[in-house]
C-alpha cells in the first residue's frame, strides 16, 4: 500500500478496491470513505482507506 501516494484519486482508490470510480464517489457521499476536497478535486487519504479495508476484513 505504501507504493501509492499519500492522497489517492478516486480512480486509484477504485483500482485498489476493484470497483468503479462512480462507486467511490457514492461511498464518499455516504461518508463511508473519508475524503479531502481540494477545490473541485477529491482525494482519499491512503491511510484512511487502508484502515477501512482492515476494519472490513476484521468484520468478516
Amino acid at each position: 500500500m505504501n507504493t501509492y501516494p499519500v492522497l489517492l484519486t478516486a480512480q486509484e482508490a477504485a483500482d485498489i478496491l476493484r470497483v468503479s470510480r462512480w462507486r467511490i464517489y457514492d461511498l464518499i457521499a455516504q461518508n463511508v470513505i473519508p475524503a479531502v476536497r481540494l477545490g473541485r478535486q477529491v482525494r482519499i487519504p491512503r491511510d484512511k482507506l487502508w484502515e477501512l479495508i482492515q476494519a472490513q476484513r476484521q468484520a468478516m
